[in-house]
């Protein structure tokens, strides 16, 4: 079972990472004894029953991006080549449908989805 947690719920534990070294080192922390105790902690608010059995714990870490949308950037980026980025802490839910949009529109060139383009559009910096 996987637990995880958000910006959007004025997580403490959420952090923002600036650099490419933050992110390193972000993953490369050996261990994160807050992160740990919060998520058993909201883990087995949830599922009480398991806290009982004490089941082994492990900790990994991650990241994802927030996008100036708020939504994933999904579309042909060039000539070729489409693209899919920016999952904005819900990417998990939200992978299956997004892969087969981005499975169809790689293979047939096209958009063929019931939602408009411009509502995932690509936006760049600068």
């Amino acid at each position: 079972m996987k637990i995880g947690h958000s910006v959007y719920d004025n997580d403490p534990l959420c952090r923002v990472l600036e650099t490419p070294s933050d992110v390193s080192s972000w993953y490369r922390q050996p261990d994160n004894p807050e992160a740990r105790i919060f998520l058993r902690d909201r883990f087995y608010r949830i599922f009480p029953d398991i806290a009982a059995t004490q089941p082994p714990e492990v900790i990994d870490f991650c990241v994802f991006s927030v996008t100036a949308t708020g939504k994933p950037y999904i579309g042909f980026c060039d000539e070729g080549m489409f693209m899919a980025i920016g999952g904005n802490g819900k990417g998990a839910k939200a992978a299956l449908e997004i892969g087969n949009i981005c499975a169809k529109a790689a293979i047939t060139g096209e958009w063929d989805y019931d939602i408009k383009p411009s509502s995932f559009r690509i936006v760049y910096e600068g």
